[in-house]
């Protein structure tokens, strides 16, 4: 915790990112992936082998762009350099040791991005009070760069999770339009995604589960209620077993993976 602490005061990053504490929530997801390495493995390796398929389907291998690319866990970057042309990996910040690991990839570039388009805006207004409506946008990111493949990793139900924290703490909104500005960004998320000509591959949490003695305490929908057009396959990722989170009940994720969102498989 002493060493996340002091990574956390001098890794340089953009403002939004560090007082809205997607810095903070990497280096937390950093330490809980090596604690946690064992429950973690079937996961991993399911996004792994679902990204592959959706690769080794692509018929054109050009471009592919991962959104989500974060710690690069769930991502078989050295595959899918050697597959496509360029891979673009984008997320709203890559720390300092993901990039120095890209080196050995010529054709692999990070990009830091927002790709909700509404980070920058809600970091205003928590920073200044400010009561205007929250912002809906649809974002336009890379829809004119030709990508063959895009693959939206495990980052659909995460996009308003830091910002709700943020908008709970600072402004006093009622809980309708708090969960209205959280379905706004996944549906805007997902017609982004529909807006791609290429094959587009999605994971996603479904439900976030508190479970204990095989007893399911907490069934939470993670997607706040929108529907993915699609089926696909699921799993379960024991995300933090006890004591990780609670002494009294593991935290599970219960995970969507979409091989071809277009053809809803």
């Amino acid at each position: 915790m002493i060493v996340e602490w002091f990574r956390h005061l001098f890794i340089p990053c953009r403002p939004e990112v560090r007082d809205l504490g997607y810095l903070r929530e990497l280096l937390a997801i950093e330490g809980r992936a090596a604690r946690c390495r064992p429950h973690w493995r079937s996961h991993l390796e399911n996004c792994r082998s679902l990204i592959l398929e959706a690769a080794s389907a692509c018929p054109n291998k050009g471009k592919v762009l991962v959104l989500g690319s974060g710690l690069l866990l769930d991502i078989p970057l050295a595959e899918l350099s050697a597959s496509f042309g360029q891979v673009v990996l984008t997320d709203i910040f890559h720390l300092p040791p993901v990039r120095r690991a890209l080196k050995i990839h010529p054709n692999v570039r990070a990009v830091d991005a927002d790709v909700t388009g509404t980070v920058a805006e809600v970091h205003r207004l928590t920073r200044t009070r400010d009561r205007c409506p929250l912002p809906r946008v649809a974002p336009d990111l890379f829809l004119d760069e030709g990508f063959d493949l895009v693959v939206s990793a495990n980052i659909l139900s995460q996009l308003p999770v830091l910002l709700l924290q943020r908008l709970d703490q600072r402004l006093a909104l009622e809980e309708e339009e708090m969960e209205a500005f959280a379905r706004g960004l996944l549906e805007e998320h997902l017609a982004w995604l529909g807006r791609f000509p290429g094959q587009v591959c999605l994971i996603t949490d479904l439900k976030w589960q508190s479970v204990t003695l095989g007893q399911t305490l907490e069934d939470e929908d993670a997607l706040f209620g929108v529907t993915v057009p699609a089926t696909g396959r699921t799993w379960y990722w024991n995300i933090a077993p006890s004591p990780e989170y609670s002494a009294d009940y593991d935290r599970r994720n219960l995970v969507l993976g979409v091989k071809d969102l277009r053809a809803g498989e």
